[in-house]
């Protein structure tokens, strides 16, 4: 007996979970500045390493902050710092050299004034998918063993590929009437539409652009502006590449007033990475037999997670947000950011859903021009226009959001781009390996057998050493799934087909 082997390449996915890490630490105030409160704190949290070892992932990552405070003379600053976070995620089966991937979310967000310091106290949820691509020995076949009667999978196989990326750079002017000092400047980019060119792909998205900045009145101006682009990046498809999907990455940008009065200067240098979902069929030797029960089969199990599609869509949602009774009545509204947290994902008529909390807050004037702030979670629900998986990674980015009003009600828009992969996954029974062992005579005569649930007509087969044609010749009717307690008629003499009447 030979047994022959190769290798196949499987994305198996080894463990994944979902933890809370506690980020903490002290940011100090620039040279010359003393900060007598906060008014408004804008946050964004990224994972920057994910390192394997046995039996746990360290994850490494960075909490980056906008502190807008206001100085004992009532003047506006922004101080922009950062805060590392190290946590260790323990999980089973994990080893040196896997690949781990961790997709952060800041659940709590606390700041406070001490000793000329900005303290932060932080909760990240970081939800962690590990995978191994390592080559996976497999049994392909046993030669010299005699007749063997063999089961194969036959599984649909999809990965994710990339693609490419390429570099984009925005330059834009941007109308600021009164401008003299920029505060802070948000950009976000959104991808709207991908289409097959000759030779690569056409594509179209939007910058969201939001801008704090001082007129020569010292009044506090929020000005938001959408700037479209398009770019074409060069790829080479094939036939097994399906749902494209370009994710933007911007690398760095400065938004600074301009030479000409009343404008604003902005540029922005991004990355487009395009990637796609490839799709084939894999043959797999998954059990086999012998009827003189001279080879035995060994079997391992692994799990496949699988990428179905990528998906990015806009969810827009509007509010009416009342000022705290403690809080005087609002003038004018000065900024507005929010912080959404997606607080569980469900199946809403066949569609992929999701609760989210906007974690908003609101810095407004008075009549009289004294600033105030406040916050309010406002529960909000997004659906997708994909199908419900409950293997999903859903991640949801701001991307503007404009508020106005007088008096205490205010009304605010949001608008938000959810990110969502969706997965599938395969449980993968593959042949490890065969042993001989001493061949058995198999019973005579008839037999009656029960069928245990979930019982098929390849274990039953095997198990009596005979062949599924002989077992189903036997059983006219005999279909799967094999209800628990059927009769299963046996015979000894292989050449016999009919149950006796």
């Amino acid at each position: 007996m030979e047994p022959i082997y190769n290798e196949l390449k499987l994305e198996r996915l080894i463990s994944k979970s979902i933890v809370q890490a506690f980020i903490e630490g002290d940011i100090p105030m620039p040279a010359g500045r003393e900060a007598e409160r906060i008014l408004g704190v804008e946050s964004h949290i990224r994972n920057d390493a994910a390192r394997c070892s046995h039996g746990s992932v360290q994850a490494e990552g960075t909490l980056m902050l906008n502190i807008l405070c206001l100085d004992a003379q009532e003047q506006p600053f922004d101080v922009h710092a950062s805060t590392r976070y190290n946590h260790s995620i323990p999980l089973e089966n994990v080893q040196e050299g896997m690949d781990a991937e961790i997709t952060p979310q800041l659940y709590d967000l606390r700041t406070d004034l001490r000793d000329r310091r900005v303290h932060v106290e932080a909760v990240a949820e970081l939800n962690t998918l590990v995978r191994d691509d390592e080559p996976l020995e497999t049994l392909a076949d046993v030669v010299g063993a005699g007749e063997l009667y063999k089961r194969y999978n036959e599984t649909d196989l999809s990965k994710c590929r990339e693609l490419g990326s390429t570099s984009l750079r925005v330059h834009e002017t941007l109308s600021a009437p009164g401008a003299a000092h920029v505060l802070r400047a948000n950009i976000n980019p959104h991808i709207s539409e991908v289409k097959l060119a000759e030779n690569g792909l056409d594509i179209s998205g939007t910058l969201y652009v939001s801008v704090l900045y001082e007129n020569g009145e010292a009044a506090l101006i929020q000005l938001n502006e959408r700037l479209p682009f398009e770019q074409f990046m060069q790829v080479e498809l094939d036939a097994t590449c399906g749902d494209i999907s370009i994710r933007p990455e911007l690398k760095d940008y400065s938004v600074g007033i301009s030479a000409a009065e009343g404008m604003l200067d902005l540029d922005a240098n991004l990355e487009l990475f395009a990637a796609c979902i490839t799709k084939e069929q894999l043959k797999t030797l998954e059990d086999f037999y012998s009827l003189d029960g001279s080879v035995n089969c060994l079997q391992q199990e692994t799990e496949l997670l699988m990428p179905i599609m990528n998906v990015s869509e806009l969810c827009p949602i509007i509010e009416n947000l009342k000022i705290p009774e403690q809080l005087p009545q609002s003038g004018r509204v000065v900024y507005t950011s929010f912080r959404p947290v997606v607080l569980n994902l469900f199946d809403d008529n066949g569609k992929l859903a999701l609760n989210a909390l906007l974690i908003t807050e609101v810095v407004y004037a008075t009549a009289e021009g004294a600033l105030f702030k406040f916050s309010e979670d406002m529960p909000a629900k997004c659906t997708l226009d994909v199908p419900f998986s409950s293997e999903a990674i859903v991640a949801l980015n701001p991307l503007e959001v404009r508020a106005n009003g007088t008096g205490r009600m205010l009304n605010v828009e949001y608008l938000l781009e959810v990110l969502a992969r969706t997965f599938i996954m395969e449980q993968l029974t593959l042949a490890a390996g065969a042993e001989e062992t001493e061949a058995k005579p198999r019973e005579s005569g008839i037999m009656v057998a029960l069928a245990p649930e979930g019982d098929t007509v390849w274990n039953i087969a095997k198990r009596f050493r005979v062949t599924p044609e002989q077992l189903l010749g036997w059983n006219e009717g005999l279909v799967e799934p094999i209800r628990e307690g059927t009769e299963i008629l046996v015979l000894s003499r292989p050449g016999k087909k009919r149950r006796p009447s």
